[in-house]
């Protein structure tokens, strides 16, 4: 390989792997800040396989201030668990705390028509009269999530 580099030393794996790390860190703090000031949002989330493995995807969709339309990835994440309605929606409700959003925030969450996201939001919503802050009832310490 040293031929081909014509004497450039090329970064080590565990470089590559830090610089990428980093840039990522940076991105969500960005996001994280931007959305801080974002009145109302849209999430999606989905369960796909693919070689035998699961994944749980989630997207965020928002209009900023001067009304220019914002798409993006909140998370792609391998799921090593029962595609319950109890672990949806307590995944679910970790991502979206992880990025700070409020449920006052997130005005409504597309899914597909699977029976267990369903049951998740009919089991997780909260009564339309009942502000957010007066009731969180997924975080118990009784479910677990293996990622």
């Amino acid at each position: 390989i040293s031929g081909l580099t014509g004497g450039i030393n090329p970064p080590c794996r565990q470089t590559i792997m830090n610089k990428i790390r980093n840039k990522k860190d940076e991105f969500v703090e960005k996001l994280k800040d931007e959305l801080k000031s974002i009145p109302y949002v849209c999430t999606t989330a989905d369960i796909w396989s693919a070689n035998n493995k699961s994944y749980f995807g989630v997207t965020c969709h928002y209009l900023d201030n001067n009304l220019l339309r914002h798409s993006t990835v909140l998370a792609c994440r391998r799921i090593k668990f029962n595609h319950t309605y109890v672990q949806i929606g307590k995944l679910l409700s970790d991502i979206h705390k992880s990025y700070n959003l409020k449920t006052t925030q997130i005005v409504g969450t597309v899914t597909d028509n699977a029976s267990n996201f369903g049951k998740a939001f009919r089991i997780y919503s909260l009564p339309e009269d009942m502000d957010s802050t007066e009731y969180d009832f997924l975080n118990g310490d009784n479910v677990g999530v293996t990622i």
